[in-house]
């Protein structure tokens, strides 16, 4: 095994939310910095694959198959590790790989900020890697155009129920963790695809983006919100309608975005810095900082507020909303 660096370490403080009340610091404060360790990127011999996405040396499942603390449990690796020991004679032998996603990489906001950067960065060192993904992605609609502004029209895949066994493997750090950004890094991501895919617009919509659709976080009572933030010339938005060109021009042409916690706002992403953000979280005694957090490395000016779960019984991150139409109101006419 041989390891490059690939990041400097780096320490990034963030700022706090605009309308932050007294009583919800505690929710904020443990993000309002982060110290990141150098990254590496290493390389390595005899590697197998699977289409689930578990990478195999030996017999030992490599913890980077998975997000950093979330491991599926020891029954499952277990299993998986028997899976391919007892395909390896019939796996596929290729040459090398470069390989960037984990266990959660299928998810709109996991492949654009944990699985890109480590491509964007790779790629200045390993400009002709050949990249290979796991068969969880084959069907996520968002990949060839995320792909296509790195020139990579056709990635390649370890979709069969045999392992493949790669004699060259090139596995990268995350850059930071999860939630983590390097905002250095993340502009320069964000530059590369509006240039490749935005026209040269002014900023000038709103846009509230509904998760009606959505299987939980949707604002129950949210009819009760529409004639307000259509007044005020909100267009509403479902981000599972718009293919990844248009939501990368849609949102770099936008002043303001309002939306409950979820995948659509990685979309913030594309936003001109100095941009507005109201994110509305399920009422509880922790908040998912992600959003937070990417707001800061990219210049937005962030807001939030709370709304309710619907019952008591949902576990809040995942309960769908019943948000305080006076209250929302009023946080509508402070970003106006």
């Amino acid at each position: 095994m041989t390891s490059l660096f690939l990041s400097s370490a780096f320490l990034t403080k963030r700022t706090l939310p605009e309308n932050l009340r007294d009583r919800d610091y505690f929710l904020f404060h443990k993000h309002m910095e982060y110290h990141a360790p150098n990254a590496s990127i290493q390389t390595l011999d005899n590697i197998y694959a699977s289409k689930m996405g578990y990478l195999f040396q030996g017999n030992r499942v490599l913890p980077k198959s998975f997000v950093a603390g979330s491991p599926p449990n020891k029954r499952r690796q277990r299993r998986e590790a028997y899976k391919n020991w007892l395909m390896r004679p019939f796996a596929k032998t290729r040459k090398s790989a470069l390989w960037i996603t984990d266990t959660w990489s299928h998810n709109y906001f996991h492949w654009l900020t944990d699985c890109i950067p480590r491509l964007h960065t790779t790629l200045k060192l390993f400009p002709e890697a050949q990249l290979y993904l796991p068969a969880t992605l084959k069907r996520a609609g968002f990949l060839s155009q995320t792909l296509a502004a790195y020139s990579i029209q056709t990635p390649k895949f370890v979709d069969t129920s045999m392992p493949v066994r790669f004699q060259e493997f090139l596995l990268p750090d995350h850059i930071v963790p999860t939630g983590n950004y390097n905002p250095a890094l993340m502009k320069e991501i964000a530059a590369r695809y509006i240039r490749h895919f935005s026209d040269d617009k002014p900023a000038t919509r709103r846009l509230y983006i509904s998760r009606a659709k959505a299987g939980m976080r949707h604002i129950v009572n949210e009819e009760d919100i529409l004639p307000s933030l259509k007044e005020a010339g909100f267009e509403v938005l479902h981000c599972e309608d718009l293919g990844f060109i248009e939501q990368v021009k849609t949102f770099n042409e936008a002043e303001i975005v309002i939306a409950p916690h979820g995948a659509g706002l990685t979309n913030t992403l594309f936003m001109p810095a100095g941009s507005k953000l109201l994110e509305i979280f399920p009422r509880d005694d922790t908040i998912n900082a992600c959003y937070f957090s990417l707001s800061a490395a990219l210049g937005h000016r962030y807001s939030y507020m709370f709304a309710c779960p619907e019952t008591r019984v949902q576990v809040p991150y995942s309960s769908n909303l019943v948000i305080d139409t006076e209250a929302f109101s009023k946080e509508l006419a402070r970003l106006l």
